[in-house]
């Protein structure tokens, strides 16, 4: 288990109920189960803080000065993610997370697995348990590995949100709500559709990781809004080569392929390097899920057709932002808050190119 930095001890002033008390009254005033979006302006204004002082990539954000309005009356709330896997996606997370603790004035602890390892983010959920926070954030893309230590936790009275993946395990595990793309289904539809309309025949769907819920969905998605059964190649999330000669192979058997569409963005830049080394760089719609900088490159120099962008600084951002209010206040967060899709095309690619450069996209 790998956690970006260790967090010291400090004793939190008894809340005025209890966890258990509190999570039974958040669970009688939850909304109706239907998406809920927040507010453009709230939305506005968090991007607005987060371009004026982004570029801090600490572990732990840093307490906003008392004397900012938005910052005022944050006290000692400490808020800890369990993550499972490093990189770019997870960074924008990160971004996210910590630019909400800088502005609401709380203690954000991100905490991070290595590699995509989910039996290793089921020991770090519990390894966060252990600390007591007041809130805990979590991902659950694999439930059968990670619900236990989530019911723990909800158990021993933290407030949950879920975040990224696991929205239908929202009752399961006892979690408060959650935060991302409101049907992994849906958003394969989207890119279905779009490859259809830029005139693909034969579609294939490169899937990061078979066998995982998210991924999975996000083929079958691609199916339905394409219209025809895609043909479905297996990708490794922890293994680059693997991945680059599982699609190479393919194009090699089978020359009618004309669309690709790839479930993780890792997979999407292989898939686009494969393309190019057989000469059909522009011919094949290559197209995938989330944002790289290869991949911005690529939209903008014409050798990929599109990104889908769930949006996860807010993944980070949010989550942080109801449960501060549920802390501070007793407000019930959103049961499922919509972060996207958002699709990115050559005509957006510049202006996306920009905000990843400041950790935001």
């Amino acid at each position: 288990m790998t956690v970006t930095e260790p967090v010291p001890e400090f004793s939190v002033p008894d809340p005025p109920e209890s966890g258990n008390d509190m999570r039974r009254r958040v669970s009688r005033a939850r909304m109706p189960r239907r998406p809920h979006r927040v507010l453009a302006a709230a939305v506005g204004l968090a991007l607005a803080v987060t371009l004026a002082a982004c570029g801090d990539n600490g572990t732990e954000s840093s307490k906003a000065d008392s004397s900012g309005s938005a910052a005022s009356g944050g006290g000692d709330i400490r808020i800890e993610f369990a993550v499972v896997g490093a990189g770019a996606f997870t960074d924008v997370i990160r971004n996210g997370a910590e630019q909400a603790g800088r502005d609401l004035g709380i203690k954000v602890v991100f905490n991070q697995t290595q590699k995509v390892d989910f039996p290793e983010q089921a020991r770090l959920i519990r390894a966060v348990l252990a600390k007591k926070p007041d809130a805990m954030v979590v991902p659950n893309f694999v439930p059968a590995v990670t619900n236990p230590p989530i019911k723990e936790a909800v158990k021993a009275g933290i407030p949950v949100m879920l975040i990224t993946a696991g929205l239908a395990e929202i009752d399961n595990v006892g979690a408060l709500g959650y935060v991302g793309l409101p049907s992994e289904v849906e958003s394969g539809m989207v890119a279905g559709r779009e490859l259809k309309e830029l005139g693909a025949t034969n579609v294939v769907c490169f899937n990061a990781d078979v066998g995982s819920l998210l991924h999975d969905q996000r083929c079958q998605g691609l199916s339905r809004g394409f219209g025809a059964d895609a043909k479905v190649v297996g990708g490794d999330l922890n293994d680059r080569t693997k991945s680059r000669n599982a699609i190479k192979a393919v194009l090699q058997r089978d020359d009618t392929v004309d669309g690709i569409f790839a479930t993780s963005s890792r997979e999407g830049e292989e898939a686009a390097a494969a393309v190019k080394a057989a000469g059909k760089a522009g011919e094949i719609k290559v197209s995938t899920f989330d944002l790289t900088s290869n991949i911005l490159n690529e939209i903008r120099d014409g050798n990929m057709a599109f990104t889908l962008d769930q949006q996860q600084w807010l993944q980070g951002y949010l989550p942080v932002l109801q449960l501060t209010h549920l802390l501070q206040y007793k407000l019930a967060p959103a049961r499922v808050t919509s972060t996207g899709p958002a699709l990115v095309t050559r005509d957006t690619a510049a202006t996306v190119i920009e905000l990843t450069r400041k950790g935001i996209r």
